[in-house]
């Protein structure tokens, strides 16, 4: 799934909707799940991202909303 801008969403994508901040949590699409969240326990969804909004928790995009904006990408992790 892409945001408007036509960058696909990711794994640690920080992201706003209004003056709300997020964090992608899961991306079905991508099959990337951060620590805490289990893929088996979100089965029953089939394509989308999660996100955790500050002050409002967890939202659920099966569908990209239009103004859910990209803002950065997480930091790569190092790799020895």
């Amino acid at each position: 799934m892409n945001y408007a801008d036509g960058t696909l969403a990711r794994l640690g994508d920080r992201v706003r909707i209004d003056h709300r901040r997020g964090v992608v949590v899961f991306s079905l699409d991508t099959d990337e799940f951060a620590p805490g969240y289990v893929k088996e326990d979100w089965s029953d969804l089939k394509r989308g991202v999660m996100v955790d909004f500050e002050a409002i928790g967890l939202i659920f995009y099966e569908d990209m909303e239009p103004d859910l904006e990209f803002v950065s990408r997480a930091p790569e992790p190092d790799h020895p």
